[in-house]
């Protein structure tokens, strides 16, 4: 069994890659087994457009998953869907050994995705902006988030319905500078929580405290327990400029 209490930044490898260099080659150098036990790989993807990116990416998806894309009304929206689950299913492959038109997936009550038949494997998906996150776990249950920063007119009423109580407190005494980064560390944190525990936005963002980092700082896991769903490691992550990201995972059973 995995020592779940050792979890930390050294724990996670992070991969940087655009979706036209993950179509446009044969294989990322995953090999399979390259990820061990009780560790996980975070991988920043670069979003792009393009009809030649799509092209080489449409193939990959299932009839459902082109069904769903179909249904965004909003172009960009169906783009970043096609590009999202096609690396994914790109990466999962590679992890796996498996084509990637071979990787199924399955939905928990919430709708949180899963691989069919591969025991141990988790994996996790955000997007905001130009930017996603393909979070890939083994041996724990993983969340991941990436959140663009809003406009700083927002921020107050957005707190509203993500801090908890101690926390707002705390983030009303910060500098208007520091202001914005801890809001959206606290936000991707808790996005990251509720995932890895499978709640989604079903989670009370206000009754979970993880507490407040700012002034860009990045710590270590911390441990964050919830008395329904256990305890979580969740992880501040690097991100692009503009942006919050963060990362928990969930020790299984």
């Amino acid at each position: 069994m995995n020592d779940f209490s050792s979890f930390n930044q050294g724990s996670i490898q992070l991969h940087q890659i655009s979706a036209h260099a993950a179509a446009g080659i044969a294989r990322l150098g995953i090999e399979p087994g390259s990820l061990a036990a009780g560790s996980c790989h975070v991988w920043i993807l670069s979003l792009t457009v393009g009809d030649d990116l799509l092209a080489a990416l449409w193939p990959l998806l299932t009839e459902d998953e082109r069904t769903r894309a179909d249904a965004f009304r909003v172009p960009w929206a169906r783009n970043q869907f096609v590009q999202v689950r096609g690396v994914l299913r790109l990466l999962l492959g590679e992890y796996l050994g498996r084509p990637a038109t071979d990787i199924g997936f399955d939905y928990g009550e919430f709708g949180k995705p899963a691989l069919v038949h591969e025991a141990g494997w988790h994996f996790n998906v955000a997007h905001s902006g130009d930017y996603a996150l393909l979070a890939v776990a083994n041996g724990y249950e993983v969340g991941v988030d990436i959140e663009k920063f809003r406009a700083s007119a927002e921020l107050a009423s957005l707190a509203r319905m993500v801090l908890s109580r101690s926390e707002a407190a705390l983030w009303q005494t910060l500098p208007d500078v520091d202001r914005a980064s801890a809001f959206f560390a606290a936000w991707t944190g808790k996005e990251a929580v509720a995932k890895a525990v499978g709640q989604g936005l079903r989670l009370e963002f206000p009754r979970l405290d993880i507490g407040l980092m700012h002034q860009g700082r990045h710590v270590d896991a911390r441990a964050v327990t919830m008395d329904r769903f256990g305890t979580c490691r969740l992880v501040t992550l690097p991100a692009p400029p503009g942006y919050a990201a963060a990362l928990a995972v969930r020790e299984t059973a």
